[in-house]
């Protein structure tokens, strides 16, 4: 009576012929793969903010040139656009010791990053261009004896990581400047 219970009880073990293996080193291909696009993607990721960095390197450099002008231009006692006044067009340098007024040559740096090297290794440029636009009137007061001078400042910047795609950033200021309607006059 109890004689086939025992018959299904001891049936053979069935042999499983290398499957646990097959499908043990298939999950550890699945992984393997999953680990090395992860290490890609954090290449990717890298050098996606590496890029951010040198793009915003470039856009202050280009914001310093034109904020320094400004700067310069809005005092009295300084005559940083004074070339721009009375010729049309001044160019300005922005090195890391200050403004150089002409244009920039391959040792003017504004800023390095690691060793500076001849050949614009992680070196940033920085230039400016002020253009006398115009003059203007002087709201309220006498136009005879005073008036507005009206100026474009560009901001330029270069940066050369070594090894890498070079950025570039130019940005444009238009400002004014309160003064005598006759013209201003060179600091002494």
């Amino acid at each position: 009576m109890f004689t086939h219970l025992i018959k299904s009880r001891m049936t053979p073990v069935k042999f499983e012929n290398g499957s646990t293996l097959f499908m043990s080193l298939l999950l550890l291909l699945a992984i393997s793969l999953l680990g090395l696009n992860s290490i890609k993607g954090t290449g990717v990721n890298t050098r996606l903010s590496a890029n951010s960095i040198a793009t915003e390197r470039t856009f202050q450099a280009a914001e310093s040139a034109i904020d320094r002008i400004f700067l310069e231009g809005s005092q009295d006692e300084t005559d940083a656009f004074f070339i721009a006044m009375h010729v049309g067009e001044q160019y300005n340098c922005i090195t890391h010791d200050g403004i150089k007024a002409s244009k920039c040559e391959r040792t003017d740096v504004f800023d390095s990053y690691g060793n500076f090297s001849s050949e614009f290794g992680n070196t940033l440029f920085a230039a400016s261009k002020t253009k006398h636009i115009g003059e203007g009137p002087a709201a309220g007061y006498d136009t005879k004896l005073f008036a507005t001078q009206v100026f474009e400042t560009t901001g330029a910047s270069f940066y050369a990581p070594e090894m890498r795609v070079n950025y570039a950033t130019e940005n444009v200021l238009h400002w004014k400047r309160f003064g005598p309607a006759t013209g201003f006059k060179r600091a002494e």
